[in-house]
Formats: C-alpha cells, structure tokens, sequence
C-alpha cells in the first residue's frame, strides 16, 4: 500500500480505512542476533488482530517495538498517523496505547483498586504537589479517577474484590485486573501479550467473550499475541504468523489454518 509523507517526514497520510497502527520493516538485533527482521503490518481502527509464531519467533519483541520498550535498529512504528519511533514508554501510553504482559506485572500487596488507579497518573492534570497542599481542584480530580477506577473494576467484572489484594485473586480474575489497568490510561489500541496462559478452558472460553466484549464497550483496537489456537482463531479476524523473526503470513483465520508454510512451522495438528 502507498504511503503518503507530509510535515518532513513526519506525519503519514491515512486512507480511508483509518489505519491506526504501521509497522513498516521493523528490524532488530541483538548481539548479532536478528530477533525481528523487516517486519511490516498494518491495523486499522477497530480491527482485532492476532500474532502467532513459535517460542522465540520474535511475537513479544515486536510488542517492545510498538510500546517504547525497544527502539528498532532499522524501521518505523506509526500510530494514528504519527511517527512514534524511538518515543518513551510513558509518552506512547499517553498517546493512546496500552499493553499487558506475558508474565502478569500486578502489585500484590495493593488492592485491585489502588492496582487501578496507579494507571491513572498519565491522565490527571495536577502536580504531585497538589495533594500535599489539599487543593480543591486535586480533591475533585481524586474523586473523580476513584470512581473511574471502581466503573472499571464493574466493566471487568472485579466490583466485589476492589478491596482484595492483587496477589489474593484467582488467576483469571488477576488478567483481568491487568487489562482494567490498561484500560485505565483510555488507550485506543490495546496490546495484549498471551492473555489466556494458564488459564483452564472455562476461563479461557470467559476471556474470549470478555475481549470481544471489551473491544465493543471501549471502542478499542486490539493486537493480540496468544499460543492457543482457539482463541486465536476465535476471535481474531486476521492473523499474522512469524518465524524466526520474519512474518511468513497474514490473512484470515481460514487463510492461515490452510496455509502450507503456517502448517509446517507452527500449527501442525493443530491446524487439522
């Protein structure tokens, strides 16, 4: 597909299909090593995109490009038709992106609440000085993102456990507070790294109905990476496939259990 550049370089032309995030031949090493090598994909608003690949294949750094975590040694990430290339972590979830992660990174010994409401800090609009001195403006702000947070807690289903320590909750339960703090920073693209590991099939059947729904309440895009194949193919409505760094397809679900070259390097049985 064309790319259309204005502003220096700086600003890329959307079609009306309203993409929202470009990979565009994202390329890093590591000692050496290719973890990703010219990588490009396309997602448009509202699209519920699946990652799938074998251990190692480069899924999660590909995340760490998108999200800040890395900066690519060849290549550029866009987002709403802005080049975020090299920007801080901070600064991309400012602008709109959020993501969990394969290993859950909760506080444990906050409550599910106050779990939420550490998120919040890239939206208020105060100094960290304002508490301190009790300002008016602080105290309704507070309030305000208190009653955000427990709205959150109610959309995902944890209204009962706010006050429950993070490290108390069942496994299912602690993804999903994981999510509602993504949620929490109002991201338009959500970043999900294996959001059913370790969950049983009923929880795993749960998590299907809830990214779905969640992605229809808070108007979300969504780019999953997950090694269960029924959830992938589920949910997802196009799916890209890596292999040692490279992307050896993309299509729909049907596409990409039919295809030869997925077959051999991932899916096997699965696929049949």
């Amino acid at each position: 597909m064309f790319l259309e550049y204005c502003g220096g370089g700086k600003e890329l032309m959307v079609d009306n299909h309203e993409r929202i995030l470009h990979l565009e031949n994202l390329t890093i090493a590591f000692g050496g090593l290719l973890a990703v090598n010219d990588f490009s994909l396309t997602i448009y608003r509202g699209d519920l995109v699946g990652l799938i690949g074998p251990n190692g294949a480069g899924k999660t750094t590909v995340f760490n490009l998108v999200s800040g975590q890395y900066i690519p040694t060849r290549g550029k990430v866009w987002f709403d038709g802005r080049e975020i290339t090299g920007l801080s972590p901070d600064r991309i979830t400012a602008l709109g992106i959020a993501r969990t992660f394969q290993n859950i990174r909760l506080f444990g010994d906050l409550s599910a609440l106050e779990n939420v409401l550490v998120s919040f800090h890239v939206r208020t609009s105060y100094s960290f000085l304002s508490p301190m001195f009790c300002f008016p403006r602080s105290r309704k702000e507070e309030r305000r993102i208190r009653e955000e947070a427990y709205s959150l807690l109610e959309a995902v289903g944890l209204g009962n456990f706010a006050r429950e320590k993070a490290s108390s909750l069942p496994y299912g339960q602690q993804r999903r507070l994981e999510i509602a703090r993504a949620l929490a920073t109002h991201p338009r693209l959500l970043l999900l790294d294996e959001p059913a590991a370790g969950m049983n099939p009923q929880e795993t059947r749960e998590l299907m109905e809830f990214i779905q729904r969640i992605r229809r309440d808070f108007e979300l895009t969504i780019f999953l990476i997950e090694h269960d194949m029924k959830v992938v193919m589920g949910i997802c409505e196009r799916v890209a496939v890596m292999d040692f760094g490279i992307k050896i397809a993309e299509g729909t679900p049907s596409e990409i259990r039919n295809n030869p070259r997925v077959i051999e390097a991932y899916l096997g049985a699965e696929a049949q």
